[in-house]
């Protein structure tokens, strides 16, 4: 049977790291992390005052907060060297590896299965949208305390595929770029195929081509939201399932099947996600539809363009959220149709790469998910496996790339 410690044990909980106040350090917000992803990097550096989780590079930054520990915001600090120092929101527990003990990407994938994730669930306590983990209630845990070299192993296999994964996901933010950086040279700085010789005028958004127009949203697309709830996520279902996450998850039943563009109604980010086919959806996220006298691809990216607007618009002292009266007003600058029709055969060319990359990553995701429990665990021993794993801590702190063969 494999040798277990208590998890305060096998890892340093919440460990000090010194910084100085009115220095500028990288930060990380809760909406940083990726469910999907295993590390988290600054997307910015904050002033330091005194409060925020603390950290270093190879840290694993754990959610304590409601829905983004049931959402899987777990993931591991990604600095610019070994010794980089962070902070961030207040709603982090910080796991860090023991020296001689335990190996950080091994303590990553052990907070995101469900040994720790489960018992952490399970604590939630406070009013509704604010319910926090009891640290307690896992402390003592007992968790598999596998050898170093064993841990590393483990590791080794789990990042081959995240490096995958990872590797697709820099492919897509490539795509996402290209065509977003085509829609703000035409449609934002309007320096569109023979703009030279168009004549401007005044709009109800400020000066526009002669002969485009705005239109609220509401005139152009239907607005609904979905029913579905997270319970009804199933990780074997047939269709895909937008929620208030990042994460496409699955389910075994669609409530449309049509072109769409989907944004949250929640949370602080309300980036938009563009889908043709059958999907179901939360109650809590909206899909634009049937559109009129607009394009589904131009649409999905004017939402991208303007997402710091809705951001800005969301209502709630806790919890920002959008109503639905808030998508319907939303003006839109509608370009004559021909110009619409070509950003869209340019802007689909990349959808359907992005398309493919997301395919191979779900099924990469599915392999890696399926495996990590099994792994964690000890159910498959690794002992054996000609696995080249990891000679020290540092290396998958730093992200090299782990092979997985001789």
């Amino acid at each position: 049977m494999r040798e277990t410690l208590p998890f305060g044990r096998f890892v340093e909980v919440n460990p000090g790291v010194a910084l100085r106040k009115g220095i500028e350090y990288p930060f990380v917000e809760m909406g940083a992390v990726d469910p999907v992803r295993r590390y988290v990097s600054a997307a910015r550096n904050r002033i330091f005052k005194s409060g925020g989780a603390r950290f270093r590079a190879g840290d694993t930054l754990f959610a304590r907060i409601t829905p983004s520990l049931e959402n899987g915001k777990i993931a591991q600090f990604k600095g610019d060297a070994t010794d980089s120092v962070g902070f961030g929101s207040t709603e982090f527990f910080v796991f860090r590896a023991r020296p001689g003990l335990s190996d950080p990407a091994f303590v990553c994938y052990l907070a995101r299965s469900a040994i720790l994730r489960g018992p952490a669930e399970k604590s939630l306590t406070g009013t509704s949208g604010r319910q926090r983990a009891d640290l307690k209630s896992f402390v003592d845990l007992p968790v598999p305390a596998p050898p170093l070299r064993t841990q590393r192993k483990i590791a080794a296999i789990l990042s081959a595929y995240d490096d995958l994964i990872e590797n697709s996901y820099r492919g897509i933010e490539i795509l996402e770029e290209m065509a977003g950086n085509l829609y703000r040279e035409w449609f934002v700085e309007f320096r569109f195929p023979g703009y030279e010789r168009t004549r401007f005028v005044d709009s109800p958004v400020g000066r526009i081509p002669e002969g485009w127009a705005v239109r609220a949203l509401g005139e152009l697309a239907k607005v609904q939201t979905g029913r579905s709830n997270r319970q009804d996520a199933d990780p074997d279902g047939e269709f895909v399932f937008f929620d208030r996450s990042r994460e496409v998850k699955k389910s075994s039943r669609y409530l449309f099947d049509c072109e769409a563009v989907v944004v949250p109604g929640e949370g602080r980010e309300f980036v938009a996600r563009y889908w043709v086919g059958p999907f179901d959806l939360h109650q809590r996220v909206y899909a634009l539809t049937d559109f009129k006298e607009i394009d589904g691809l131009y649409l999905y990216h004017a939402m991208l363009e303007n997402r710091d607007y809705f951001a800005r618009v969301a209502t709630g002292a806790t919890v920002k959220s959008l109503r639905k009266g808030m998508f319907e007003r939303f003006p839109v600058v509608v370009p004559p149709e021909e110009l619409r029709r070509r950003f869209s055969h340019l802007a689909g060319a990349t959808q359907d790469q992005r398309k493919a990359l997301d395919i191979r990553n779900a099924v990469l995701r599915q392999a890696r998910d399926y495996l990590l429990p099994k792994l964690i665990s000890g159910e498959v021993d690794v002992a054996t496996l000609p696995v080249r794993a990891a000679p020290s801590a540092g290396d998958d702190v730093t992200c090299r790339e782990n092979g997985v063969g001789a």
